[in-house]
């Protein structure tokens, strides 16, 4: 089998580079989906509007319980257990 030159392995580089791109803004856009999914399940929220005030209201208090989760000992790693232990 011949080896390819140069500029055809660029071109496949450059080929495999923009599938990657495209899988990572499938996936961003998944991730987003599924967090609105879930203010909208938990929260009853229903427009934009009603979210970004929210979110604005309670970002410092966000903030610091992410802090505060990222310097407390890991047990199995979840967030989730995180969160439940917190509020308890």
């Amino acid at each position: 089998m011949a080896r390819k030159n140069p500029a055809d392995r660029i071109k496949d580089l450059q080929d495999q580079m923009k599938k990657l791109e495209q899988q990572l803004k499938e996936q961003e856009k998944k991730r987003d989906e599924e967090l609105g999914k879930i203010f909208r399940e938990e929260w009853g929220i229903e427009d934009s509007e009603t979210a970004k005030l929210i979110i604005d209201s309670l970002k410092s208090d966000v903030e610091t319980l992410i802090k505060t989760l990222d310097n407390k000992p890991k047990t199995d790693g979840t967030r989730e257990e995180k969160l439940v232990s917190q509020s308890s």
